[in-house]
């Protein structure tokens, strides 16, 4: 499978990535991965997780959100790196 593709669905995601579906869900619900950034929910709380490339990418290969290119992030999410995070 290419990973041309923007966004992926979990399955999808699993068989680019060393995780597994159930692997990528406990990630999404441990906060690992935030909902705007790493994925989304395109209709409501009850859809599928769509989950962008670029910033599963930035996340593998330890790039901080903002600096990751594609990937855009409210600085109001990131908190000040200096002090350790939010406030």
């Amino acid at each position: 499978m290419s990973a041309e593709r923007t966004y992926l669905s979990a399955e999808q995601l699993a068989e680019l990535t060393p995780w597994s579906v159930e692997a990528l869900q406990k990630m999404v619900k441990r906060g690992m991965l935030k909902l705007g950034v790493h994925y989304f929910r395109p209709f409501g709380r009850r859809s599928r997780l769509i989950f962008k490339w670029e910033a599963m990418i930035a996340l593998i290969e330890g790039i901080p959100p903002r600096d990751a290119p594609g990937v855009l992030v409210d600085s109001d999410d990131l908190g000040d790196p200096i002090e350790g995070g939010r406030k």
